[in-house]
């Protein structure tokens, strides 16, 4: 016989100690000596003899509260049956009647919900109440009020029982066993999956189900020296609403290829190991329409993300040749990235050059052409106007800064977008097909790759930022800055490492900076200053190109070294043309405007914050413009000196205004 999940055995209740008591009959409304309470909230002591029976509060109350009889503790969010010490049959007026026993608004309020159910007039047992709540645990005194019981006359007393003999006493089930059937797992398709996590893996076997939006893997077989995240996310099912935590962003293989998900810890079926949802088998090909029996509810990002096309018609083209040096390198490049996950074979129409060139190193670079593709994508647009200043850092607090390996490829693609990123590569001496690949990750060079990557830091950033509230964290691409009053942890940096994993997001040892100076955005940051790194100016201009290289330069450098913008106009004119070619010869202002510049940026610099002074906005009215910069005074020798601390006006710049 197949096995099914979800079945509710055939219960009957009988309580050793029942007492058949007499009845009561409660007041009607004339005998009534109080006025009817504004709420229609009714009350039942459970401390009453035993005889008594519960009787509405007031005369408007339609239900009699119902309270449990013993302490209980709810642990899960299956149905529980709650004890109330009361028998039936309810009687009123002296007549037995039956019942509606529904849940109180109050217990409602606090996550604890009744199962509504029928007490006959003929029942003779205990009446238990059925609950169960969401979000375990939840806990339930003696005396406390958890349901209220709505009498109803019965008004099948003149029509023939399918049974004789009275219900007495039996209850749950006492008309016939109840079969939920919800899953039938012999018929449904199992795969062996292989689970990475870094260079380890681990064999499950999944359960495919297409009606599944995310994958799931039972706590039981989850290793435990692999990290978690906790999260309030749930995830909703036949077993009811479970909140569940999250894995690290996990590499799956099914049949030879290659998916990459995060997966949901929540209990499953004793058979079922490892369910495998839509968001693994649509990057394996399937079509999928059925309904969801699973859902998670999150408020943030779920990744990987969507691209926006202008048009689905395919892009091709043609790979051009490559010199056999570089075919070689790029059949290793692409093994390397093809075993880490990071491309999959393709038979997409799409299709886009690649290359590879030589670094300084010695190394070679996979590169992939993706202007074409880029022109048929829309845009997300920048997520921040800036760089983070670091002048904004109080004076003399310890930083650690921190730069992530391969970030763009620990991001997934969305498995509907894989397919326009692919490629080819060109067998060597024609000796067999060539093969087509296409990215399973961000690609470099793909238009939206930096504002994706911007989105999935953060994203992995936010658990750090909810438990380090007193530390600032500036985060630009790969490149993470943290600063608090008191010196770092070893404990504080394996954490750091440890949350970023769990998205998969690798810290380069090599570039982590703890001491004084650190280096950050291009900037030189110490205990109380803030200078450029780049120092010197490329100032021997012959093209158009080495005059772009500088107005870029000078452009970052502004900020911190305070150029005015008086000296940036008169190299304006350099920037004319569109060939970068273009030869271009200075005139006699422009070469004294490059040397006040070149004065200007080894002179210039910002003080770190000191949180003890205030803050002042200061603006210089200029001829031409206006200057403004975020600033302190702090007295020095009896002297009162500016310290600016954002922007856009220095020492340096007050000297070159002299």
């Amino acid at each position: 016989m197949p096995s099914r999940w979800g079945l509710v055995r055939q219960v009957s209740i009988e309580h050793p100690q029942r007492q058949r008591l007499p009845p009561k009959v409660g007041k009607r409304e004339e005998q009534r000596e109080q006025q009817p309470r504004p709420d229609t909230s009714s009350s039942c002591n459970i401390e009453r003899p035993r005889q008594q029976q519960p009787q509405p509060a007031t005369s408007g109350s339609l239900g009699l509260d119902v309270a449990a009889s013993i302490d209980i503790t709810i642990l899960s969010n299956q149905p529980h049956r709650i004890a109330t010490g009361l028998f039936g049959p309810v009687m009123i007026n002296g007549q037995a009647v039956g019942g509606l026993l529904l849940g109180r608004s109050s217990a409602s309020m606090s996550g604890l919900f009744v199962l509504p159910g029928v007490i006959d007039a003929d029942y003779q047992g205990e009446i238990m109440v059925m609950v169960h709540t969401p979000y375990p645990p939840i806990r339930i005194n003696k005396g406390q009020r958890i349901a209220q019981l709505v009498p109803l006359p019965q008004l099948t007393k003149g029509m023939i029982p399918l049974k004789q003999e009275p219900r007495e006493q039996k209850g749950f089930g006492s008309t016939g066993g109840l079969t939920l059937l919800t899953i039938d797992l012999s018929d449904r398709p199992k795969k062996p999956c292989t689970l990475y996590y870094r260079n380890q893996s681990i064999i499950l076997t999944g359960l495919l189900d297409t009606g599944a939006d995310t994958s799931i893997i039972t706590p039981g077989e989850w290793p435990s020296e692999w990290p978690l995240q906790s999260s309030t996310t749930t995830v909703t099912g036949v077993g009811g609403v479970t909140l569940a935590s999250r894995t690290p962003m996990l590499a799956v293989e099914i049949d030879g290829r290659r998916a990459t998900a995060v997966f949901s810890l929540a209990l499953l079926p004793p058979t079922v190991s490892c369910l495998i949802g839509r968001d693994v088998l649509a990057q394996l090909g399937l079509v999928l329409t059925n309904e969801h029996p699973f859902r998670i509810t999150a408020i943030a990002w779920t990744f990987p993300l969507p691209l926006t096309w202008t048009t689905n018609n395919p892009v091709v083209v043609k790979q051009w040749p490559l010199k056999r040096e570089s075919l070689l390198q790029a059949h290793q490049l692409v093994q390397e990235q093809y075993a880490q996950g990071h491309l999959k074979l393709s038979t997409s129409p799409w299709n886009t050059p690649i290359f590879v060139i030589q670094k300084k190193s010695g190394k070679y670079r996979l590169l992939h052409d993706l202007r074409a593709v880029n022109d048929q994508m829309e845009p997300m647009g920048a997520l921040q106007p800036g760089l983070p200043n670091p002048a904004m850092l109080p004076e003399d607090w310890p930083i650690l800064i921190i730069d992530l390996k391969d970030c763009f490829f620990t991001i997934a693609l969305h498995p509907q977008d894989t397919k326009r990123f692919a490629f080819t590569l060109p067998a060597i001496n024609r000796g067999e097909p060539d093969k087509r690949f296409e990215w399973t990750v961000l690609p470099q060079g793909m238009r939206n790759s930096p504002t994706i990557c911007q989105l999935y830091v953060d994203a992995a950033l936010q658990p750090l930022r909810k438990e380090m509230p007193n530390t600032i964290i500036y985060h630009y691409m790969d490149d993470i800055l943290f600063a608090q009053q008191d010196p770092f942890t070893e404990q504080q940096i394996e954490r750091v490492k440890t949350v970023l994993a769990e998205f998969s997001l690798v810290v380069a040892p090599e570039k982590v900076q703890r001491s004084a100076p650190w280096k950050y955005l291009g900037w030189q940051i110490t205990g109380k200053q803030v200078t450029p790194q780049k120092l010197t100016l490329a100032t021997d201009i012959a093209t158009l190109n080495d005059a772009q290289k500088l107005l870029g330069d000078l452009q970052w450098l502004k900020p911190v070294v305070g150029l005015p913008n008086t000296l940036l106009e008169k190299l304006m004119p350099l920037l004319k043309g569109t060939d970068p070619c273009t030869p271009i010869s200075l005139t006699l202002e422009q070469q004294e405007t490059l040397q006040d510049i070149t004065d200007c940026v080894c002179k210039g610099f910002v003080s770190r914050l000191d949180p003890n002074l205030p803050l002042d906005l200061m603006i210089w009215n200029n001829r031409t413009h206006l200057l403004g910069a975020i600033t302190q005074f702090r007295k020095k020798t009896g002297e009162r000196v500016a310290c600016t601390q954002s922007g856009y006006v220095t020492r340096a710049t007050m000297e070159c205004h002299s």
